[in-house]
């Protein structure tokens, strides 16, 4: 039996090594279009490979194909380095905090990490009320807004400084009903502090303008764990946030 080539033992390794962690993370998260990437991508790796010699005969295939692989890798990183400079200025009018899942009534870990960066703001900004935007989706109990409101109401945040958003299932909606929302309150224009996952901040940053939002964003770490596989997933959204513009 032929040993495998540096390259291709590389390649085929990586491909395996992907596959396996989308594999045991599916039994973690609930992130079916990530996993789905995030599998894809594995089975690329693998693939490019086992046939590595063929390709590598010809040069061009596998030259485009390493090419292909450091440009989605600057791609997926792009989000992620985008948001470590928050500009928030904790003077503010309005805080809004955007959903991210709910595990029956209970928030999840990405969604607890967003609450957590939101109080940590309400706590140098406490004038400033609290918008918080998501609708209910299947496996949902309830709104994403209603356990979003009940856990900063839990750590003490007034619930007359709690406005509820509960009609939005993507960013696009979060952002246009916040608007919506917000002007219903008030014809005056108002300054908004944006809270959400770090690698998400490029693509609701540039949404809350679009929605006509004067927005400054403060980001909130994401597990680990998945993160690999939200990055992935957050990539795809930004290719269809360039095509339609949402």
């Amino acid at each position: 039996m032929k040993r495998l080539s540096a390259g291709a033992a590389a390649f085929a390794a990586a491909g395996m090594l992907v596959l396996l962690y989308a594999a045991v993370l599916s039994f973690f998260v609930r992130l079916a279009s990530g996993l789905l990437l995030t599998a894809l991508l594995g089975a690329v790796l693998l693939l490019t490979g086992m046939f590595y010699k063929p390709l590598k005969k010809r040069k061009w295939p596998l030259g485009l194909l390493c090419a292909a692989y450091a440009l989605l890798l600057a791609f997926v990183l792009f989000p992620a380095l985008y948001s470590r400079n928050d500009t928030v200025t904790y003077d503010e009018d309005v805080l809004i905090v955007l959903g991210a899942g709910l595990d029956g009534e209970a928030v999840t870990p990405q969604l607890e990490n967003r609450l957590e960066a939101a109080y940590a703001y309400h706590l140098r900004n406490p004038d400033a009320p609290v918008v918080v935007s998501g609708g209910q989706r299947d496996g949902e109990a309830i709104s994403e807004a209603l356990a979003m409101e009940r856990w900063l109401i839990s750590r003490g945040v007034p619930a007359d400084r709690i406005l509820r958003e509960e009609a939005s299932t993507s960013t696009y909606e979060n952002l246009t009903n916040a608007k919506a929302l917000l002007d219903e309150r008030s014809a005056r224009p108002c300054r908004v502090a944006l809270v959400t996952s770090g690698y998400h901040v490029y693509r609701a940053s540039r949404l809350a303008k679009a929605a006509g939002l004067d927005a400054s964003h403060l980001h909130a770490d994401a597990e680990w764990y998945a993160l690999p596989v939200r990055m992935l997933r957050e990539c795809a959204a930004v290719v269809k946030y360039w095509v339609s513009g949402t």
